[in-house]
């Protein structure tokens, strides 16, 4: 009875308790088996989410490796076009040697330091020959210059030819060796959009002062004076009073034009600068070697309009006393007015005429000379 006892209450506490009948185990199964299918799907889910992960993170891989390819290409291809600067130092090697630092005080070119009327010159010949700014040396008593060679004291430089409308003059200094001219670039394709550099020493430095990089953003920009057209460099890089009269180059470290702080201040267009095209230049240095081989003038500038005289010329500063334009009358103090009845206002004017009339053995000059106007008439020295 005991035992019988003890199996009945056992069998009714399990009652009591409702833990675990036999007509519920059909829905424990159910569950299970509810379970396991939900485990199951999101494995399947999760692998897949990984087989997709991988997949994306390949082919991006490959796409990236493809672009880089592709931009790698593009780059080299800039490179090869000239249409992109790398490697500055490279650029600033080249030209360095080149640049000259101009002031009228001795000692202000050893200091390191700007002063005021300093400026850049740019070596255009071996022999001496410096392109610099007119308006910064037309007043001032002496001309020193600091050459790019070390330990090198300041030597007197003398203009040769200034043009105060394109604020653009060319001194010759003596030295016992020979300097080293800038490259000129001889790209004849357009230059907008094309990436150039300002490099500039206008404190002395034994390096250079000064590079900034930029892009030209037009050449067709003029400076028009009365009826003179002057092509223009227009330039995103900032053009002051410091680096004016810097060189502007290209990648190769080859000059493309001057930077004119003056005629940006004239143009005065904000966030654009502006300088002398390489062809200009050019005509300026050429008319150079014109006036000294045709007339034998060494030394001079054009003036306009001086002293309310309504005279505009090119004004004799030294002339060879050899030469036949001496022989025939042509003295320092002159203004020639007119060449072959062609008035001389500018250098575009000189550069042409002259040009025109290289053939001549006799050329005519209109001369100013002691307030009155002559004629005279030159054998050129051809």
């Amino acid at each position: 009875m005991e035992g019988k006892t003890l199996r009945d209450d056992f069998n009714k506490e399990i009652k009591d308790e409702d833990y675990c009948t036999y007509e519920e185990l059909p829905s424990i199964h159910f569950r299970i088996r509810g379970i396991r299918r939900i485990i199951n799907l999101f494995t399947k889910l999760c692998l897949f989410i990984s087989v997709i992960g991988i997949s994306t993170v390949i082919l991006t891989g490959i796409s990236m490796r493809y672009k880089y390819n592709e931009v790698m290409k593009l780059i080299e291809q800039k490179i090869q076009g000239e249409d992109m600067i790398f490697g500055y130092s490279e650029i600033i090697n080249k030209v360095s040697n080149s640049l000259v630092t101009i002031g009228e005080k001795e000692e202000n070119l050893k200091k390191g330091t700007y002063f005021k009327n300093n400026s850049t010159g740019i070596i255009i010949d071996k022999y001496g020959k410096i392109l610099t700014s007119y308006s910064n040396i037309k007043n001032v008593e002496n001309i020193y210059v600091k050459l790019p060679i070390n330990n090198s004291e300041p030597v007197i430089g003398k203009i040769i030819m200034g043009n105060e409308d394109l604020d653009i003059a060319i001194i010759q200094v003596n030295f016992d060796e020979e300097l080293t001219p800038i490259n000129f670039s001889n790209s004849e394709g357009n230059l907008t959009g094309k990436r150039i550099a300002l490099i500039s020493n206008a404190v002395g430095d034994d390096y250079i002062d000064s590079i900034i990089p930029g892009i030209v953003t037009s050449t067709n920009r003029n400076l028009t004076i009365e009826d003179n057209v002057t092509p223009l460099l227009e330039l995103n890089t900032n053009i002051n009073e410091i680096n004016s009269s810097g060189a502007i180059v290209n990648n190769k470290g080859e000059l493309i034009g001057v930077a004119s702080y003056k005629i940006t201040k004239e143009i005065n267009r904000e966030g654009l600068y502006y300088g002398l095209g390489l062809n200009v230049v050019k005509e300026i240095i050429n008319s150079v070697n014109e006036i000294k081989d045709m007339l034998g003038i060494v030394e001079g500038g054009f003036v306009n309009n001086e002293n309310n005289s309504n005279v505009s010329g090119f004004y004799v500063e030294r002339i060879e006393q050899d030469s036949n334009a001496y022989k025939s009358g042509l003295r320092p103090t002159d203004i020639i007015i007119s060449i072959e009845n062609t008035e001389i206002k500018n250098i575009s004017d000189l550069y042409r005429v002259l040009n025109n009339n290289k053939d001549k053995k006799i050329i005519k000059c209109d001369v100013l000379k002691y307030g009155e106007i002559k004629e005279i008439e030159i054998r050129t020295n051809n």
